[in-house]
């Protein structure tokens, strides 16, 4: 990628604060902290104060920023974003579904389409979501499945009869704002996917 290719991929760029990594070639903002040892894919974006190293990889589309840490083995690719103050030592969780992505967001909320929330939220609301967004109940069921798998990886218990009667048509009490991490378009603060 060429510094106007990633002029046009992140606002406000200038040109002497980014330098390309010489494993891999990808960009990285000169306040970020990439070991030699780490690859950075001629298409990836480091920035902010994230810091890469071990023997990671950050490749595709894939963009690490904020305080986010990538370390150990982990991988981080696709359309991918960690951001914040994500610190991820083995690959964090990305899966394409039947409709949006879902994707570990830090070590506490996983991500659907837009939608950033805890276990625990997605436990009592995911299906309301899962129908306000057009998801059949087959499909709730699977992103259900979903979150049931990113609890397990960050070993936090799920309540799966409370998940299985919210796959019925039956009304469930509104989420409220402070339950709710909405992302904005562009954001630059939160993780962003490819849906």
């Amino acid at each position: 990628m060429t510094i106007d290719e990633l002029k046009q991929r992140i606002p406000g760029v200038v040109d002497a604060e980014w330098h390309q990594h010489k494993n891999g070639g990808g960009w990285v903002q000169n306040t970020a902290t990439v070991d030699k040892t780490a690859f950075i894919e001629d298409s990836a974006i480091v920035y902010g104060d994230a810091r890469v190293y071990g023997n990671a990889i950050v490749y595709g589309n894939a963009r690490v920023y904020g305080n986010a840490i990538v370390y150990g083995d982990a991988h981080v690719s696709g359309n991918a974003r960690v951001g914040n103050n994500a610190k991820f030592e083995k690959s964090p969780l990305y899966i394409v579904g039947t409709k949006y992505s879902a994707y570990q967001f830090d070590n506490e909320k996983l991500g659907i389409g837009c939608e950033i929330h805890t276990v625990d939220v997605w436990e009592r609301h995911g299906a309301e979501l899962g129908r306000r967004d057009g998801f059949t109940d087959e499909q709730i069921e699977e992103y259900f499945d979903y979150v049931h798998l990113f609890a397990k990886r960050i070993g936090k218990e799920v309540n799966t009869s409370m998940c299985e009667e919210k796959t019925s048509t039956d009304s469930v009490e509104p989420i409220n704002a402070d339950e709710s991490e909405k992302i904005e378009s562009g954001s630059e603060a939160e993780v962003e996917a490819e849906e």
